[in-house]
């Protein structure tokens, strides 16, 4: 892990308001949304037959990945930004949308956590994985890897390295399924996958 601006807590949270941006990725970054619904597929066809379900999506944005899910599943989504509320409610009105910062929110159990382009952007990282992750039975998390210093996303102020990315698993006490690595603009490489918590089927 290499961090990559300075910013406080504090200061990273008021540079996110100020923004206050909401992109929706599946139309500019098509292919990296697709990928990620893919492996939530993935996941409903082969480990989470049963109903009902519960995602948590954490730093959701424009509810890009689980957003679809929503009329099927019991979805939430967390940001900070109200932007991301306003565009989540026109997009998938059936999604349960949390206002705030995801430092202070409180942990939820779920069958499957989505940390995507999200872990590069706060300011305690691991203490977030170590909270929210054994509270899921699966995962899918996403970030670039060996950004450069300064990075091309201004909002980005770590930096990780693929060791990094599956660390959190083991933080998490999960059991990594499926890795895949790709790239996209100006990201030479980026990571993408999902894990299993090893209490469950069928590693328990």
């Amino acid at each position: 892990m290499e961090r990559l601006w300075p910013r406080t807590q504090e200061q990273q949270i008021s540079y996110h308001l100020n923004r206050n941006d909401a992109p929706e990725f599946d139309v500019n970054q098509p292919g990296r949304i697709e990928l990620a619904r893919f492996l939530v597929d993935k996941i409903l066809k082969k480990d989470l037959t049963r109903r009902p379900l519960k995602f948590v999506e954490l730093g959701c944005g424009a509810g890009d990945i689980t957003g679809p899910y929503a009329d099927e599943i019991e979805v939430h989504g967390y940001d900070v930004v109200p932007i991301a509320q306003e565009t989540c409610a026109r997009r998938w009105p059936r999604m349960q949308f949390h206002l705030g910062e995801v430092e202070k929110a409180e942990p939820q159990e779920c069958d499957l956590l989505v940390m995507c382009e999200f872990l590069e952007h706060v300011d305690d990282p691991i203490k977030i994985v170590k909270d929210w992750l054994p509270l899921a039975k699966w995962a899918i998390i996403g970030h670039p890897l060996n950004e450069p210093n300064p990075p091309f996303e201004t909002g980005h102020i770590w930096s990780y390295t693929q060791e990094d990315w599956h660390n959190w698993f083991i933080l998490g006490g999960h059991h990594v399924w499926e890795r895949l690595n790709f790239q996209m603009g100006y990201y030479d490489n980026m990571v993408i996958g999902h894990s299993c918590r090893k209490d469950q089927p069928p590693f328990a």
